[in-house]
């Protein structure tokens, strides 16, 4: 296949080709195991790229306005991150005796120094992502919810931006309280100084989950899988890939076309 343009890559994909007959062939935990982890990744993967886009998609001179809103859009899927993440090691965790006994001595040295830093990190009580995830990701914390309004400052503005089109009303108000709530959990009084610590330390167990469930999939295809593994390195396309600079994705947009012919959101406008 060849590339969409001339601006775009191309990256090879190697397919590794198995049946629902060759899983079966598995104990039934590592297999459960095995799809679990691999769905894991695939949500890793998209919420990252998915970050990176909007943090890379609002340009240094944009209006006051598109900064509040694709920060908030930022941090909604920083929250989702460290929520997948928790719940990631969650399923590790679940999996641990079988990891350890049946497949940690023969994972890479990569994959062991991965399970390693992992079980550092989420066995500390000083996880900030684990606390994301309990307090302002999947759960909403009435208490830190409140700690947060008292923080907030009275000089500042709060309120919302209404819209009359569909999708484009933001309330600031609650997502100056997720800075807040941000601050409280890292310790960091400064917003983006704490956002820099939950971004460093979500890049960092992303990086270490990869690395041990490539490392767990190899050994797991050795044993079960060993045909699709033979034809790996046969078994491949070429498709375009867009480099991150001409990927866009703002909070504010044009969704006319999009869903009911009823866009109307709008809140006491005439």
């Amino acid at each position: 296949m060849p590339p969409m343009d001339e601006n775009s890559a191309t990256i090879r994909l190697h397919t590794l080709k198995f049946k629902k007959s060759d899983l079966e062939r598995a104990p039934k935990k590592d297999r459960l195991f095995f799809l679990m982890a691999g769905s894991l990744q695939n949500d890793l993967q998209v919420l990252s790229k998915l970050l990176a886009i909007v943090i890379a998609s609002c340009p240094p001179d944009a209006h006051k306005i598109e900064k509040q809103a694709d920060s908030a859009m930022a941090m909604l899927i920083q929250r989702l991150l460290a929520g997948r993440l928790y719940e990631g090691w969650n399923l590790m965790k679940g999996f641990a005796g079988r990891m350890k006994e049946a497949y940690e001595p023969d994972l890479s040295e990569d994959a062991r120094d991965a399970l390693k830093s992992l079980r550092g990190y989420f066995g500390s009580k000083k996880s900030h992502l684990a606390q994301v995830r309990n307090k302002v990701g999947f759960h909403a914390d009435a208490e830190l919810a409140e700690v947060a309004f008292g923080r907030l400052s009275d000089v500042e503005d709060l309120g919302s931006y209404i819209c009359r089109t569909l999708g484009n009303t933001i309330h600031i108000t609650p997502e100056l309280m997720y800075y807040e709530a941000i601050c409280e959990i890292t310790g960091e009084p400064d917003f983006v100084k704490g956002m820099n610590i939950l971004w460093s330390e979500t890049q960092s167990q992303v990086s270490h989950l990869n690395s041990l469930m490539n490392g767990f999939t190899v050994v797991f295809a050795e044993r079960y899988l060993p045909d699709a593994l033979a034809a790996l390195a046969t078994e491949y396309d070429d498709v375009p890939a867009l480099p991150l600079e001409r990927l866009q994705l703002r909070y504010f947009s044009d969704l006319s076309n999009y869903g009911s012919s009823d866009t109307s959101e709008s809140v006491a406008l005439s």
